[in-house]
């Protein structure tokens, strides 16, 4: 009788072991697909972060490109209103000292625009009423910080009749600036200040078709710049 209650025993403690390593199997089995789906929540969300980080990335260019954009669009305009405030305080001080305002012009960016009128006809010389007008000019750039340009331009027509003083139209606006620099050098304007550049007809500021035109191109402009590159007041 002991022996067969001792196999009872033996028996339910086997069923008993076998019955909690199938529970054992059964939570091993729930973990891992618990842990199997936090690997793939943890995977999604790596990817959300990766996604809103690329976006960020996106936005943060987006924003930076947009601000350069601003900045540029409001250096153009403070460049605007200096040019234009230049123009204003050129053409008062013109007036101030009764200068005709047929014989010079004050460009859109500040030029003082010369016409042909101020040299001897056909020729590179200035003429004695030219001379007067430059004198007053440089009367106003003597009190100015800027530096100075001489703009040389001529129309489109060849050089023919006068073919024995000047070989083109570049030499011809090359000399007329020139003369331009050395008269306002004589009248008192440092010469370190000045600088000299010949464009020839590749400039025209009005149609080469009709004689009003061709007028208009042949001038000399007088550029007032800071810095070194007159080419950033244009």
């Amino acid at each position: 009788m002991k022996l067969v209650f001792r196999w009872l025993l033996f028996l339910g403690a086997i069923h008993f072991s076998l019955y909690s390593l199938e529970g054992c199997r059964g939570k091993e089995t729930s973990l891992y697909e618990e842990n199997k789906e936090l690997k793939l929540q943890i995977t999604n969300c790596e990817e959300e972060i990766e996604r809103l980080s690329n976006s960020n990335d996106k936005l943060k260019q987006a924003n930076k490109d947009f601000r350069e954009r601003i900045a540029g669009v409001r250096s153009v305009e403070d460049g605007l209103k200096k040019r234009q405030n230049l123009a204003n305080q050129l053409e008062a001080e013109l007036k101030a000292r009764k200068v005709d305002l047929e014989d010079i012009k004050v460009g859109s960016v500040g030029e003082l625009v010369l016409d042909e009128m101020i040299f001897q006809p056909g020729k590179a010389e200035i003429s004695v009423e030219g001379r007067a007008i430059l004198k007053q000019v440089a009367s106003i750039l003597q009190e100015r910080k800027e530096n100075i340009r001489v703009d040389g331009h001529t129309d489109s027509d060849p050089i023919d009749l006068s073919r024995d003083l000047w070989s083109s139209n570049w030499e011809l606006s090359a000399i007329r600036a020139s003369r331009v620099a050395e008269c306002l050098e004589e009248y008192g304007v440092p010469a370190g200040k000045i600088s000299v550049a010949a464009f020839g007809k590749t400039r025209p500021v009005a149609s080469n078709d009709t004689s009003a035109g061709k007028k208009a191109n042949r001038r000399v402009e007088i550029l007032l710049y800071n810095g070194l590159d007159a080419s950033a007041s244009e």
